[in-house]
């Protein structure tokens, strides 16, 4: 789903280009789309799938549909524009209930000492899979069209579809939500997020989404930030492939994935050396990145029409401290919620994610700099995008302090989880 979203993503511009699609409608969608996911997975009718089906036996469906809406995506004539629109919605409904899943299976799959590693390793592959997706893509839309390309994902989709079938066995800890002791009460279906309504958990999940907003505003907006340099600019980066918004996508990305590698290592490090208590400094450590985030991509906006090795320096540090709490917010949001309430939190955090960040941050940088360019006609569309994208380094500071006061109250929301925690988790 990772490698899908991302082999989309880098794609869009030649299916904006050839549909004529407006890059506003289809935030407008994707945004309905994303509301819809939610109210779908908290409604009675969800549940009640959701209980009287396995969740191998849900997921196979659900990769059943992907892969064809996926295949059928390919084949749209240009007539019928309203059609991309909607199998990309459906496509991304489908991509956003898999990933919701992933990380309350983590939590009911992985025992408080190995989850961390777990989010790490699901992390990891999902960095890896974005890279591969974009040069993939990149590579084969330069060389054949974007329909070529996107035929990769449905067959990656059947293969991953049988992998399903032949290995995965429900967890054991899956039935996590219906062993709990109190009496089962019919309840409206909104009544399930009470429990999540803590300071802890509202300060994480704020914090979570200012990383999530700067990692999407940066995935949208820097390749085309890049290619408006190279067209402004007497000086040129280097040019791999025949279309400059590829080539610079490609630089970008290996950029940015070995920068999160980077800091989702070095994130793990510095909360075991520095934590006096289990995992007692991760909120000190993501409020940190993300405060060091903020000056560093200010000076690579700084830095950018001059050079290319300073720029791209500055890229990789701010991207480095913006990744060091990729796996600890995670974990730190699993911690202070009680098992139960893992799938709900988790559908939660899947629908802020894709409506503030996903579908948020570039439509508000790109009405920033629209606004800009109308405000200040003689400025050019470089310099317009390049003070919209200083909103990341507000939005930063913004999820540093929610981090840092989320150190107040985290505590004794972990101290009172674990009081009332059964011990159905597998030793994993």
């Amino acid at each position: 789903m990772v490698f899908d979203r991302y082999f989309t993503e880098a794609v869009t511009p030649l299916i904006e280009e050839e549909y004529g699609i407006d890059t506003k409608n289809t935030a407008l969608v994707d945004g309905l789309f994303a509301l819809a996911f939610t109210i779908l997975a908290i409604s009675p009718v969800f549940r009640f799938f959701g209980n009287r089906l396995s969740q191998k036996v849900i997921m196979c469906i659900g990769m059943t549909l992907w892969a064809l809406l996926a295949f059928a995506f390919c084949f749209v004539p240009k007539q019928w524009f309203w059609l991309i629109l909607l199998l990309r919605g459906l496509v991304d409904v489908i991509a956003d209930f898999f990933l919701s899943c992933a990380l309350p299976l983590i939590g009911h799959m992985f025992s408080a000492s190995n989850r961390r590693l777990a989010i790490f390793g699901f992390q990891l592959c999902s960095f890896l899979f974005r890279l591969i997706a974009i040069c993939i893509a990149a590579l084969v839309a330069n060389q054949y069209s974007w329909h070529v390309a996107r035929l990769i994902a449905p067959c990656l989709g059947v293969l991953c579809l049988s992998l399903l079938l032949v290995f995965m066995k429900d967890p054991l800890g899956g039935n996590t939500e219906d062993e709990d002791d109190e009496p089962q009460e019919k309840c409206s279906p909104f009544s399930n997020l009470k429990p999540l309504l803590t300071w802890s958990f509202a300060l994480i999940m704020i914090g979570s989404l200012s990383v999530d907003f700067i990692h999407e505003g940066m995935f949208e907006i820097i390749p085309d930030f890049l290619v408006r340099r190279r067209n402004e600019t007497e000086k040129q980066w280097p040019l791999f492939l025949s279309q400059n918004y590829y080539s610079d996508f490609m630089i970008y990305s290996v950029i940015k994935c070995a920068a999160d590698v980077l800091g989702m290592l070095l994130g793990m490090g510095f909360s075991k050396l520095l934590s006096r208590e289990p995992h007692s400094a991760d909120p000190w450590v993501c409020a940190v990145g993300l405060f060091a985030f903020a000056p560093l991509f200010s000076l690579f906006l700084i830095s950018i029409k001059d050079g290319l090795v300073l720029p791209c320096l500055f890229l990789f540090i701010s991207g480095v401290f913006l990744s060091l709490n990729e796996a600890l917010s995670q974990d730190m949001m699993l911690s202070i919620i009680r098992p139960k309430f893992y799938t709900i939190a988790g559908q939660l955090q899947s629908f802020l994610m894709r409506l503030i960040a996903g579908v948020g941050a570039p439509f508000i940088i790109e009405y920033i700099s629209d606004k800009i360019q109308e405000l200040n006609p003689e400025k050019t569309s470089f310099e317009c995008m390049k003070f919209a994208l200083i909103i990341l380094t507000i939005v930063a500071v913004i999820g540093g302090g929610c981090f840092l006061f989320s150190n107040l109250s985290i505590k004794k929301d972990r101290e009172a989880v674990d009081k009332n925690s059964t011990p159905s988790q597998s030793d994993v």
